[in-house]
């Protein structure tokens, strides 16, 4: 990581942590969304805020935690998340018509997601999923 400097530094430093607990929170909006047809997208773009809340704020533990969850989710799955410029652009959109059209599919598609979450031992991606149900 190349380290801030001039302004961009001093903004870090007054800043970071509260730029880090913003990018945390919607790393977990996005997570708990990830699920059916959007799921890869969502975990890309997931993993995306977790990597700038870690780098706005070193000692975010609970980033921290998210992130090697996310990281070892895509490890065990053996496959790539899909390019995480294409998901930050494009997944609040794709997931808005996932969870917004029909509530109860919506409903059935992330209870299978934290099931699956739950089964690798993915708790707190699992709880996230399970809060909006």
């Amino acid at each position: 990581m190349i380290p801030p400097t001039g302004r961009s530094s001093v903004c870090l430093e007054a800043e970071g942590e509260a730029l880090s607990i913003l990018m945390l929170r919607r790393a977990e909006w996005t997570a708990a969304r990830a699920a059916g047809d959007v799921r890869a997208m969502g975990l890309a773009a997931a993993q995306a805020y977790a990597v700038a809340a870690v780098a706005t704020h070193p000692d975010n533990r609970q980033a921290q935690e998210l992130l090697g969850e996310l990281e070892l989710l895509e490890r065990e799955e053996q496959q790539l998340f899909i390019q995480r410029s294409h998901a930050l652009a494009h997944f609040d959109e794709c997931a808005a018509e996932l969870f917004d059209n029909d509530l109860a599919a919506a409903a059935k598609v992330a209870e299978n997601e934290a099931w699956k979450r739950c089964s690798k031992g993915r708790f707190n991606l699992s709880l996230l999923v399970v809060d909006l149900l």
